[in-house]
Order: structure tokens, then sequence, then C-alpha cells
């Protein structure tokens, strides 16, 4: 059986009552699959959309250290992102979801300073 996810928002829909709740299906889905594609962008180009100002100023191997953690969170978020599109509208995804976008949002800019420290010590 193929994977469907039409399939998924269409059973949502039909299990939701209020306009309240059909607006929430839309929107849901409409953010999950704008965040996939988003992170399926930034796992190809990792020093795209906004990364690319802290990669300015560091060395070669703070910059390879800086690509490969965001691909590999990107692709994390990714299959995270499509397990939520699977399980559907529920308070735990949205809540995890949340989560995950928040921690994915500020880690690197918590990390590379960190990151920059790296590559500082092998010049001396």
């Amino acid at each position: 059986m193929l994977w469907n996810p039409i399939k998924h928002v269409s059973d949502s829909w039909a299990a939701m009552t209020s306009w309240w709740g059909k607006a929430t299906v839309i929107i849901f889905y409409a953010f999950v699959w704008l965040f996939i594609l988003t992170n399926v962008y930034q796992s190809a180009v990792p020093l795209s959309l906004g990364y690319e100002c802290g990669a300015e100023t560091a060395d070669e191997i703070t910059t390879i250290f800086l690509e490969a953690s965001i691909r590999a969170w990107c692709m994390a978020l990714v299959f995270w992102a499509l397990y939520v599109e699977n399980a559907g509208v529920t308070i735990c995804n949205l809540t995890t979801f949340t989560l995950m976008m928040a921690v994915g949002c500020f880690s690197f800019y918590i990390v590379l300073p960190e990151l920059k420290a790296i590559g500082e010590g092998d010049s001396e």
C-alpha cells in the first residue's frame, strides 16, 4: 500500500465538525509540509536561511562542523515532521513539533560560538 498524504488530510477534515477544527487541519498540514520542504532545502544548502552570517567569520573546520550539524538536525526534523503528518493532529504531536522547532531555531545560535572556538585553537 502506498503512502498517501492526501488521505490523512481528508480523514482529519472529515473528523472535524466545526469550522475552527477544519481551519486547524488546513493550517496544520500546510505548516507541516512547508516545514518539510524548507528543511529539505536547508539540508541541501545548509548555510542558507540565515546561517551564512555565522559562517562568514568562521574558519574552515568550524564551517564543516556547522554544515554537518545543520544537515543532521534538518534531516531529523524532516523525519519527525513526516511522522507527525502521518500520525495526524493531536496535542502531543503539536507540542513536540513546536518544541523541536524552537530548539532547532535557537540551538545553532547558541552552539555557533562554541564551534568558532574549535578552529581558534588550531590556528595558534
